[in-house]
């Protein structure tokens, strides 16, 4: 969904209600202003291929890290998830040019 553009939908409904996204040269933001700043992103920022990932031993923390040399335009990404509420939700999000 992140490659065909659909960000913004696909966080929503994925984010942890405490979630915070970080962007190069920007503060760290939670909730709406976390939202309003990832709408900045181009289309396709985060959705290079996953690399690497690891679920915490407690079963509620995770991690996935990505990004594709071959395309610059997806950038790379590290997301820490959180098991809330039946599911896996998005913590934090940082993506990088």
């Amino acid at each position: 969904a992140l490659a065909k553009g659909d960000a913004s939908d696909v966080r929503r409904r994925l984010a942890d209600p405490e979630w915070r996204a970080m962007r190069a040269k920007e503060t760290p933001l939670t909730g709406d202003d976390a939202f309003a700043l990832v709408a900045k992103d181009p289309a396709k920022r985060g959705s290079g291929v996953r690399r690497a990932f690891d679920v915490a031993s407690s079963g509620d923390l995770a991690w996935t890290i990505g990004g594709d040399a071959s395309c610059r335009e997806c950038g790379s990404y590290y997301r820490i998830w959180r098991w809330r509420d039946g599911g896996w939700r998005l913590f934090v999000d940082l993506a990088t040019p």
